[in-house]
């Protein structure tokens, strides 16, 4: 009975997915060279340079497509190659990945709800919160932002990045170093701008994913962690 619930219940060590040094680069490297694009748009230099906040969705949505597309990318070259999601620590069937739509929303709403009951002083919006929703749509935008950046950056900068480097012959200490340089860069100039700052979380995160070996915890840490911007300003 014992080793029955263990084997339900315990990370099943696997090998790192066998890819080819052009196919990890590709997404490790390429996307982050995107999202740095990305950040000399019109709606990014508009939202960032110019502090307009109708550039506002414009720029999450084009953060969102990047973000889905970099999934899109993993899953297909990890099938192509007959490789597992497994092997980058997703384990996640429906209802657990229902779970924690459910869980994230909830608390969102939670938090939304509670900053429109009790609003923070009127005051102009500091250049450093052009980044945080403002308006309730945006605030109820946000919950979505935060599912999504939880779930898809944590997939290819954690799971995929540090597994797939590992595959490659790289040692743990410098496919995490690696994954999170990546990370940090997937914020475009902000990235470059607060590169310790961002760096030090995909650390953390990184040491949560080795930790428990499963990418469920840490989607659930970014996402929940992310959706407490709601309360910013």
């Amino acid at each position: 009975m014992n080793e029955d619930w263990r084997s339900r219940t315990e990370p099943i060590a696997l090998p790192p997915p066998a890819l080819s040094r052009r196919q990890v680069w590709l997404i490790v490297a390429g996307f982050p060279a995107l999202y740095l694009l990305n950040s000399f748009t019109p709606w990014s230099m508009g939202l960032f340079r110019d502090g307009d906040q109708s550039w506002w969705p414009a720029f999450f949505v084009s953060v969102a497509v990047l973000h889905w597309m970099s999934v899109f990318a993993v899953v297909w070259t990890m099938r192509r190659n007959r490789q597992e999601l497994r092997q980058i620590g997703f384990r996640m069937r429906v209802p657990g990945m229902l779970a924690y739509f459910v869980v994230v929303i909830a608390v969102g709403v939670g938090l939304v709800l509670l900053r429109q009951t009790w609003p923070p002083p009127e005051s102009p919006l500091e250049p450093w919160a052009i980044l945080y929703p403002v308006t309730l749509g945006q605030k109820i935008a946000w919950i979505g932002i935060s599912l999504t950046a939880g779930f898809c950056e944590e997939f290819v900068y954690r799971g995929f990045a540090i597994r797939a480097l590992q595959g490659r012959g790289f040692r743990t200490w410098q496919a995490v170093a690696l994954a999170s340089v990546s990370f940090t860069l997937l914020h475009g100039i902000a990235g470059v701008i607060l590169f310790p700052v961002y760096f030090a979380f995909g650390l953390l995160f990184a040491g949560l994913f080795l930790w428990t070996k499963r990418l469920a915890p840490v989607m659930y840490a970014h996402a929940l962690f992310d959706v407490l911007a709601v309360l910013a300003v």
